[in-house]
């Protein structure tokens, strides 16, 4: 009985240390990466994943939303090795609180912003944007899709644009806020709006919708980073950065519309 006792404390030692052990997460895997991406990176992103996937044999598993949502999510300790930002505001937002490496980033994409309608009812191209333009195509009630302008990237970029063009104020009442890009798409789609202001590469293989007007480039650019979270200990996510970021991946992006920095 006493021997018994004697051992007893020493059983819980071993049996709190295997418990604690259990408990530290295990986030090396160089067999599988996370990657949380911008809405708008969808199409392209998903192709170039099951590229690599091909190539390596290691599993992506994808995690789309609005840039801010994701930074969000990663600021309060979400599991992902790569963030793929719509704008530098929120990857430098992480960057700042140390959740991001910067010596493993990206600024080398690009793209730009449409104002785009449905087919039909003989909707054209507009050479110039103006309020009697804008208003004839919105009608009494419609309203203009587009990302939440203080907070999605695509929103933020489409009121920066309205603005340039003395719209905003006009306008500013008549935005139906969406969490993120691709649900401004499908409004427009679903013809509950009659107007979207998206990204350029969302109208790629778009059958039903048209671009009715390509903004000019009037502020900031509009630049992705794609970067390495510091939570991930993973070479094989530098690896997929690398391929992301380079001569295969970068064509991949431009013929879903994307274009490169440099071009711009």
């Amino acid at each position: 009985m006493l021997r018994a006792l004697f051992h007893f404390p020493r059983l819980l030692v071993l049996l709190s240390t295997s418990l604690a052990m259990l408990a530290i997460p295990t986030r090396a895997d160089e067999n599988r990466l996370t990657v949380f991406a911008a809405a708008s990176l969808t199409n392209a992103v998903g192709e170039a994943a099951k590229r690599f996937e091909q190539q390596t044999g290691i599993a992506i598993r994808l995690s789309f939303a609005g840039s801010s949502t994701l930074a969000r999510q990663i600021e309060a300790g979400a599991d992902a090795d790569l963030f793929l930002s719509a704008n530098e505001a929120w990857a430098d937002y992480l960057l700042d609180r140390g959740l991001l490496d910067p010596q493993h980033q990206s600024r080398s994409l690009s793209n730009d912003l449409v104002l785009v309608g449905p087919f039909g009812n003989g909707q054209k191209s507009l050479p110039h944007l103006s309020e009697r333009h804008l208003f004839s195509r919105l009608g009494k009630d419609g309203l203009i899709a587009m990302g939440d302008p203080d907070h999605v990237p695509a929103g933020i970029y489409g009121k920066q644009a309205l603005e340039a063009l003395g719209l905003w104020q006009a306008t500013s009442r008549r935005i139906a806020r969406t969490d993120n890009v691709r649900a401004a798409v499908a409004l427009v789609s679903r013809r509950e709006v009659p107007l979207a202001i998206v990204y350029k590469s969302d109208m790629v293989d778009i059958e039903d919708l048209q671009i009715l007007y390509v903004f000019e480039r009037t502020g900031p650019p509009i630049r992705y980073v794609f970067a390495k979270t510091t939570n991930s200990h993973s070479t094989a996510a530098e690896q997929l950065l690398s391929f992301l970021s380079g001569t295969e991946g970068m064509a991949i992006f431009r013929r879903y519309g994307f274009s490169t920095a440099t071009e711009k």
